[in-house]
């Protein structure tokens, strides 16, 4: 069809690695200590899965969504209940969206919103 498909994986392999480096470059200022157990923690890992995936993949509001949803669960039960319950929090949220809301909150938003006012999402 005309579409050079390798350039264009190159060049989206190039852009996402970028803004990750660029989103990854506070990361020292911010624990002030940098060793593997700490940057490659199974937290930033689940946590980075489940946030696009709660809010929503189909969109760019979705993964926003998604994590101030998170973050908000895991502050309260940080505070509330304990820190170890980080992620039990996140797998229960993650196994419930994807059993019951496979495209997420905002994909569960205009589902609903499709069918009280009759339009095709």
């Amino acid at each position: 069809m005309g579409v050079p498909t390798l350039k264009l994986k190159l060049f989206a392999t190039t852009v996402s690695g970028f803004l990750m480096g660029m989103a990854g470059a506070p990361f020292p200022y911010y624990v002030t200590y940098v060793e593997p157990s700490s940057a490659f923690d199974l937290n930033y890992a689940v946590n980075s899965l489940a946030m696009p995936m709660i809010g929503g993949t189909a969109t760019w509001i979705g993964p926003l969504v998604g994590a101030g949803l998170l973050a908000t669960a895991q502050q309260w039960a940080t505070v509330t209940v304990s820190s170890e319950m980080n992620l039990l929090i996140v797998g229960v949220l993650l196994v419930g969206f994807v059993v019951f809301a496979p495209e997420g909150l905002v994909g569960l938003f205009r589902k609903i919103r499709a069918r009280t006012t009759g339009k095709a999402a």
